[in-house]
């Protein structure tokens, strides 16, 4: 099932009148994406998926209208630096979105991403890896801060972090635990709370592939790089239609969770200029 064809049953689903059901006009506002995309830590290759899916993002949120920032696997300082630089880019009521896939899990009730710096021992038991994670972790919540706006200023993020990686794996609840939402923000996880997915294989990117879609290799990445090619599709509108898609694609095996509300209706895409579309990305 393509993504068109969730979008459109998705419409069909949530039937309004027709002077309601308008999309929204086109609109000027300000977009600013940061993707981050960890698939190294610690030197060892852990998730080549995201050596894909963060440059693919990166690149069709880029033709969609956002001034886009990349960041590959980066340490705990650059990670900061790249939230911080996010905040100071983002305008009261501009449209942000953070995109990140990578190690992360939870302790303690709280959701912690594992930048690339941290070096993991494989054979550490649960109590030491949630020690670890307790000093070194990033807090998601830092990836919210980052979004913080006015509660009509449409903030997205996306985790797809809930990956089968040793040690985290042993850690006990597994996984992400379901994020808080403040208000005005909508937050999207890859996989269910407590659930793990297995890695995909490391294998590079079709030598022919020309758009973002084919370039990612996840099927979250690859249906929300589909999304950021419709026209007239609200924030929310396109999340709901990429959760549809993803779990049509893996007959239900993935299932990502779709948390928070937004209050205004603004387009999740809007074609830009070339010089708008042009990645920042981080310097060696």
């Amino acid at each position: 099932m393509t993504l068109r064809l969730v979008f459109l049953l998705l419409c069909l689903a949530w039937w309004l009148p027709p002077a309601a059901a308008q999309a929204p006009a086109p609109d000027g506002r300000q977009r600013v994406a940061l993707v981050v995309g960890i698939g190294t830590v610690g030197g060892r290759a852990v998730l080549p998926s995201a050596t894909r899916d963060a440059p693919a993002l990166a690149a069709a949120l880029g033709a969609a209208g956002y001034e886009v920032l990349l960041r590959e696997n980066p340490s705990t300082a650059e990670l900061r630096g790249a939230f911080q630089q996010l905040r100071d880019k983002l305008r009261p009521d501009g449209l942000g979105l953070v995109y990140l896939t990578g190690p992360m899990a939870q302790v303690d009730g709280r959701n912690l991403i594992v930048p690339a710096d941290i070096a993991l021992n494989d054979s550490a038991d649960a109590a030491a890896v949630a020690a670890l994670l307790r000093v070194v972790g990033v807090p998601v919540q830092e990836a919210l801060q980052a979004l913080a706006g006015s509660v009509d200023a449409p903030r997205v993020l996306v985790l797809d972090g809930a990956w089968r990686i040793a040690p985290l794996g042993r850690l006990t609840p597994p996984g992400l635990t379901r994020q808080r939402t403040p208000d005005g923000m909508v937050v999207m996880m890859g996989h269910l709370p407590a659930a793990l997915q297995d890695p995909l294989p490391a294998e590079p990117a079709p030598a022919d592939a020309r758009d973002p879609k084919a370039r990612a290799a996840t099927r979250l990445a690859k249906a929300m790089a589909d999304a950021l090619t419709l026209s007239g599709v609200t924030v929310a509108e396109a999340l709901r239609a990429v959760r549809l898609e993803v779990l049509d694609a893996s007959g239900g095996r993935s299932q990502p969770v779709i948390s928070g509300s937004l209050v205004a209706r603004v387009d999740f895409a809007r074609k830009a200029p070339a010089a708008a579309a042009v990645v920042a990305a981080a310097p060696a």
